[in-house]
């Protein structure tokens, strides 16, 4: 969030060379974390997803495949092959992800010895070969998703060691220059440490997109009891604003945690007094307001 503001007054940071290589090391430490951002924040199911799907078509085709071997060994009076099969069927069913590849490549070589013998049991070869390929693409798709995950650890513990990192840089260099300036730059300072209590009112969890809240509401005529449609709401200090639609209604996002000032003000309306509002851990909150036409006269005015 900071980095908004380091943009905003680039030629501020720029005039001063320390500062400004501070600003241009938290710029890349930035971009590094919005690509890692985006690796983390995919949940591990989606990532696991694919090779849960095969393992349970496998376990299915493994089954069938074992039973059929069973089948045919006993076709051919071959005990210890009836006893293969058995256990290996008996073995691959809820098993590893990795003991079931063990398995249905075992039942599919074996399988592939009976050569056309498994036409008796109503097998046909390229069905053997085809069950084969399922098996070698089911340990491909485990190594596959073993990296992927592999992938997203590393990419989460990179992410930290930029957020600290990051964290670091404001702390010694940004925030002292930014204090400095309060007197000759208040823009930047304000801005600055606007874009810090944002930031610092979100939980810090490094792969979660912090949280903001939502304020919503309807905004009346308190004379006639009419909606107010194209009625601005804003935040002033966090440059926060809206407008009510054809009902009446606003909605205003990324609302930090903390204490707000919500104003309301609309054409040929009095401008009432803006309402202070409590966010607390990013909960939504209602807020209603009710204006008063310009041609009211109110006694003592």
């Amino acid at each position: 969030m900071e980095q908004g503001v380091l943009e905003s007054y680039s030629s501020v940071f720029s005039g001063v060379p320390a500062v400004a290589d501070s600003v241009n090391a938290f710029t890349e430490n930035n971009d590094r974390s919005e690509v890692l951002l985006k690796k983390v924040a995919v949940p591990i199911t989606v990532l696991v997803g694919p090779k849960k799907e095969s393992q349970a078509k496998l376990e299915v085709s493994t089954k069938r495949m074992a039973g059929l071997g069973i089948s045919i060994a006993t076709n051919k009076k071959e005990e210890a092959n009836i006893a293969k099969f058995t256990l290996l069927q008996k073995k691959s069913q809820k098993c590893s992800a990795w003991g079931l590849y063990q398995y249905s490549v075992q039942i599919a070589a074996d399988l592939e010895t009976y050569g056309d013998d498994v036409k008796n049991v109503g097998l046909t070869i390229e069905e053997v070969k085809a069950y084969k390929k399922q098996a070698e693409d089911f340990g491909k798709l485990i190594e596959s998703t073993k990296v992927l995950l592999k992938d997203r650890k590393s990419a989460r513990q990179e992410l930290k060691g930029l957020l600290k990192d990051n964290s670091k840089l404001l702390k010694s260099d940004l925030d002292p220059f930014v204090n400095y300036r309060k007197e000759s730059n208040p823009d930047l300072y304000r801005e600055y440490w606007i874009a810090h209590k944002i930031k610092s009112s979100s939980k810090k969890k490094p792969d979660v997109v912090p949280t903001m809240a939502k304020i919503e509401g309807t905004v009346f005529d308190s004379q006639s009891g009419h909606v107010v449609e194209g009625a601005v709401i804003e935040i002033v200090a966090l440059k926060l604003m809206t407008k009510t639609d054809a009902y009446g209604k606003y909605s205003l996002e990324n609302v930090p945690d903390g204490d707000v000032l919500l104003s309301c003000h609309a054409m040929n309306y009095k401008l009432p007094e803006a309402k202070k509002v409590t966010i607390e851990k990013a909960g939504n909150a209602t807020v209603n307001f009710s204006l008063m036409p310009e041609s009211v006269i109110i006694s003592g005015d």
